[in-house]
């Protein structure tokens, strides 16, 4: 009997620990899901090593070359006289006189490089002719195409300036004496025209050409 008693009163005991233990694993369980969940809420906003992202940010950190012109104010000849220029259009003319106030003009065209930072900034819709990574590095000065005007104005209004008016285009393009060119009234022809040439060289513009923003 005394053994027996012995036992009996050790088995509280058990049941406690036994109570204890599956205390302890639940707790356990709980800290378990609970670390599981934040580490999967935390790793959500952290990107793998490598993402196209990387690169779109690394490119995104290219030294562009920047700056403004100066276009003084006065008058221009506005339009085109079909006797100097055989493809002058209705909407050109009659080549006129127009008065403009002075105002500045980026000196390059918006690059590819300067739209993605509106684009990683801003989180706007990718140009259609982007890729994932989203260009070549060769391809990161160039200018940026298939922009609506819209997309334009925006890039426009978060880089603090605003689109040129036609005129202003107009002036800043082709300067005050009426040339058909920026360089000129002779054709373009194959050394100034901006096409069949590869590469990523700057193409510089000089005051009087128009540039974008």
């Amino acid at each position: 009997m005394a053994g027996l008693r012995q036992v009996e009163g050790q088995a509280p005991s058990l049941v406690g620990l036994m109570r204890y233990s599956w205390i302890i694993v639940l707790c356990s369980l709980v800290w378990l899901i609970a670390a599981s969940a934040r580490a999967d809420h935390e790793s959500s906003k952290q990107p793998p090593l490598w993402t196209p992202q990387d690169e779109a940010e690394r490119l995104g950190a290219m030294e562009v070359p920047g700056g403004m012109v100066l276009v003084p104010a006065g008058s221009f000849r506005m339009g085109s006289d079909p006797r100097k220029d055989r493809a002058a259009g209705p909407q050109e003319q009659p080549q006129h006189e127009v008065y403009l106030d002075a105002f500045k003009i980026d000196q390059f065209e918006m690059s590819n490089v300067e739209y993605l930072r509106f684009v990683l900034g801003t989180a706007a819709d990718w140009p259609k002719f982007w890729r994932e990574n989203p260009f070549p590095e060769k391809a990161a000065l160039h200018p940026v195409i298939n922009v609506s005007w819209y997309e334009a104005d925006a890039f426009c209004r978060w880089a603090n300036k605003r689109l040129p008016t036609e005129a202003e285009w107009e002036k800043a393009a082709r300067g005050v004496d009426g040339r058909i060119f920026p360089w000129g009234n002779e054709p373009a022809g194959w050394i100034k025209s901006n096409i069949a040439h590869p590469g990523w060289a700057q193409r510089r513009v000089r005051p009087g050409s128009r540039t974008g923003c």
